[in-house]
Order: C-alpha cells, then sequence, then structure tokens
C-alpha cells in the first residue's frame, strides 16, 4: 500500500525464494484453468535510502502512515523482471495514494502522475491495463473532490483502467465519482474489515445494488469481493458470489430456502425460517460499518464503552433457540450446521457481554462494588464460556494459524519471527503503541482465553484495586 517502510523485518532470501516458487506454482493453476492474473505494477514507493543513492531523482516525501517516500519517476526494471519470471495477462494493480494525499492538488499534476504512471506500464508491456484501487475516492473525500479525480483518472485512456470500488457495499466510490468518468470498474463487496468476529451483513442491498448500479453505468464490467478475511458470515459469501451471473435480483425468500438446503443437505423449514429472519434483520445493516458491531469482548477493556447492536437481540437468540431445537442427526452431524451454531452462540454470548458491562459500568458509576464485584466475575464466565464454544471449530483455533505460521519458515531458520508476525497480526496489529490495535480481532480458542480473559481478569483487578484504595 505504500504506507509503512519496514515493520518487522526482516524477510530472508530464502523465504522470498519459496514465495516466488509458490507464486509460479499459482500463475500455473490459473492459467490452467483460464483465469486471467492481476499481478503488481510499480506505484513509484521507494525506501527513503534511494535519495543518496539517486541525489538528482525527484522524489516527494509522502505523509501517512509512516512517512514513505515516492518517486516521481520510475524505471522499468521491476517491471521487466516480474514479466520474465512470471509472464503476463496484461493486468496490473498499483495504488500511488492509497491512504495518502498526494503532494498537490493541483489537477494539472495529478493527471501528470496518473499519465507518467501509465506510460511507464505500457513502456513495458503495450498491451497493459492499469488496475486501481477506487479506495483512495471515499477515504480522504476532502482531498479527493470532483476536479481532482476527474483529474487523476483523465491521465489514463478509456478501456486502459479497471477502478475496483473496493467498498461499494457501504460506501461507493461509483455514485461520487460520475461512474469513474468512463472508465470500466466493478462493483465489490468488502464486507469485514480485519477479519473480525461477529455476525453482520447486508444481503438485501447487495442482492439488489450491483444489478441497479449497472443499470445505470454500462462500463460496471463485473461484480468482485474484497473482505480482508473470510471464514466468517458465510451466507453473505455465498450469495455475493453469484451476484455477477443474475441480472435480476433474487426472491430472498426462496434463495434463502435453496441455501438452507445446500447448506445441511436437506431442507428444514424451522433453519428455513430462522435464516430468513436473520436476512432481515442482522444481516440488514443499513449503518455505515467497518464490519460487525465491536465484539467487547475483543477490544482493550474500559468502563465507558459506546457500542450498540443496529439489530434487537433477541433475534440472535430465537436463531439460537431454534438451531438447538434440531435433532435431525443427518443436518446436526454436518460440519456447516456446527459451524453455524458456534456462531450463533458466539454472537449470543457476546451480546451477553454487552449487556453485562454495561450494567458492571453503572454499578461502578453508583459505588456499588459488591455488584460490581459480582458483574465482572459474570463478565469473566462468559469470556471463559466463549473460548469453550469457538474451540470445538478447528478452523477456529489460534494453534493453527500460529503453526501454519511457522510452517512457512524456510529450511535452516528459526520460526521465531512468522509467528511473531501472525501473533502480531491478531492482536496488536503493529508496535505496542499501535494506534490500530485489534483491528484484526479473532474470537478464537486460545486466543480468547489467553489474551483476551487475561486483558480483562487484570482490568477488573485493577479496578478493585482502585476502589479498594
Amino acid at each position: 500500500m505504500g504506507n509503512v517502510n519496514e515493520w518487522a523485518g526482516n524477510l530472508t532470501l530464502g523465504w522470498m525464494v519459496d514465495q516466488r516458487d509458490l507464486q509460479i506454482q499459482i500463475l500455473t493453476r490459473m492459467r490452467q484453468f483460464g483465469m486471467q492474473a492481476v499481478l503488481p505494477g510499480f506505484a513509484g514507493h521507494v525506501p527513503e535510502a534511494l535519495k543518496s543513492h539517486y541525489p538528482n531523482a525527484n522524489i516527494t516525501q509522502l505523509s501517512s502512515w509512516n512517512m514513505t517516500v515516492y518517486i516521481h519517476q520510475s524505471p522499468n526494471t521491476f517491471m521487466s523482471i516480474q514479466q520474465d519470471l512470471y509472464g503476463t495477462d496484461h493486468f496490473y494493480n498499483f495504488d500511488p495514494f492509497n491512504e495518502l494525499e498526494p503532494p498537490s492538488s493541483d489537477p494539472a499534476y495529478l493527471k501528470n502522475c496518473s499519465q507518467s504512471m501509465f506510460n511507464n506500464l505500457i513502456a513495458v508491456d503495450p498491451q497493459g491495463i492499469w488496475v486501481l484501487q477506487g479506495w483512495l475516492f471515499v477515504y480522504d473525500t476532502e482531498f479527493w473532490q470532483p476536479p481532482q479525480i476527474e483529474a487523476f483518472l483523465s491521465g489514463v485512456p478509456i478501456g486502459k483502467m479497471i477502478v475496483l470500488d473496493l467498498w461499494a457495499d457501504v460506501d461507493a466510490g461509483w455514485k461520487i465519482t460520475n461512474y469513474f468518468y468512463g472508465h470500466n470498474w466493478i462493483w465489490c463487496m468488502l464486507h469485514n474489515f480485519g477479519g473480525r468476529s461477529g455476525m453482520y451483513g447486508k444481503i438485501p442491498f447487495i442482492s439488489t445494488n450491483p444489478i441497479e448500479a449497472r443499470s445505470l453505468s454500462p462500463n460496471m464490467v463485473g461484480t468482485g469481493l474484497t473482505p480482508e478475511a473470510i471464514e466468517q458470515n458465510v451466507i453473505v459469501y455465498d450469495l455475493m458470489s453469484e451476484m455477477a451471473w443474475r441480472s435480476t435480483p433474487p426472491d430472498l425468500k426462496e434463495w434463502v430456502d435453496q441455501y438452507v438446503t445446500r447448506r445441511y443437505g436437506k431442507y428444514i423449514e424451522v433453519l428455513a425460517d430462522t435464516w430468513y429472519e436473520l436476512v432481515g434483520t442482522v444481516f440488514n445493516c443499513s449503518i455505515v460499518t467497518k464490519g460487525p458491531v465491536t465484539i467487547l469482548v475483543s477490544v482493550r477493556p474500559q468502563l465507558n464503552f459506546t457500542t450498540s447492536l443496529y439489530y434487537d437481540p433477541i433475534v440472535i437468540s430465537k436463531a439460537w433457540s431454534a438451531f438447538l431445537s434440531i435433532d435431525d442427526l443427518h443436518v446436526v452431524n454436518t460440519s456447516t450446521f456446527s459451524f453455524d451454531l458456534t456462531e450463533i452462540t458466539t454472537q449470543a454470548l457476546s451480546n451477553l457481554f454487552m449487556t453485562t458491562e454495561l450494567q458492571m459500568n453503572a454499578a461502578f458509576l453508583n459505588d456499588s462494588y459488591e455488584e460490581f464485584s459480582l458483574l465482572s466475575d459474570a463478565l469473566l464466565s462468559i469470556i471463559q464460556d466463549i473460548n469453550t464454544i469457538v474451540s470445538t471449530q478447528e478452523m477456529l483455533l489460534v494453534g493453527n494459524w500460529t503453526a501454519r505460521a511457522r510452517a512457512l519458515t524456510p529450511a535452516n531458520e528459526t520460526t521465531e519471527l512468522y509467528e511473531m508476525n501472525a501473533r502480531n497480526q491478531i492482536t496488536l496489529w503493529g508496535p505496542p503503541d499501535s494506534f490500530d490495535h485489534d483491528y484484526a480481532y479473532k474470537l478464537w480458542g486460545g486466543l480468547t482465553e489467553d489474551f483476551y480473559l487475561a486483558r480483562w481478569t487484570l482490568f477488573s483487578q485493577s479496578i478493585f484495586k482502585t476502589t479498594n484504595q
């Protein structure tokens, strides 16, 4: 993304060789299936040390996040070597100003930037097509006003760029960019930032809006999924995956009935009715949110949370009861039913945690320390219950996550660096003073007990210590 100069390295040559070999295997298989790969382009971000090696180069210091540097005229070496190694399908992704403010808002400057980058691309591959994430336009609307957007996009000929409208399910770029000023674009569902745990979706919206957008914009050329992680809220991805083939919206009641049959291998009316109610409530979010409502279990403890649900929590309780009532052994013994029951149970317990935390906060403010103590114990018990529940699912075990990281370690290297990165990603998300800690929190077995429970326990103990002084 160009936002970070370095973090938690250094990656060794052995790791790079392994990644190169894996990439070759992936590309080979993709092309065997008739797929066209999008390879990295060069966006202009370079190490700061390059200034000393090329003192006459036009290099600019950018601001966010960690002051990366940006070179205005870039050599073609990277693209040429990549093409020799991986071949090409003529699609390249590069994002020069992703969550980075350009040094100038002058439309002439912005047009020159995109024009220069595109010329660099076609100097190596005359058939090259630039695949741009449209996130920058919705992320910083103060900077990217219509004149700036139009200028930047006009630096590339129509037909030679595809814009990914990255968060069209919530904050659509196509609505504020005049349909990306004629460039081909793809309606994308981001859904979940960080792959955070919790039930959430916009199923009624995604069942209609891509079709509506296509009717308004002939240069919309497809749909896509751009989540930062999956393995949660399966029903949302199931529907979105088929929207590219639909010219009319599905009847959601009929679709849910078919989904239940596919999901469990058998139609069960109670489950179909339950899922349909969830589709109209929990999976019908109408507020702007970067995924599920924050699970308070998984964030740094405090007493003044303002988090609230956008649906009536009784819906989750009813769904939980409905799932527990199923006695059809064929259905109950499927891994999909087990996973869905786990997800619903976890959400029910998380909602209970939110309610209990509010009560605990009220007890503290009212100096009712005995009640505070009882509610604190209840909170910790809920966390333990969540850990027990999620530990029934193999894909929700933190030990598998760290084991996969260790397995990536090249021969003759130690595993500490790789495991540290895996652990850091789901906890601090950077250094100890990270501004985005818990960005990718997960209610996983082991992590919930060893990290979240330990953290809430320390918090409760510190409150007790303070009130007893």
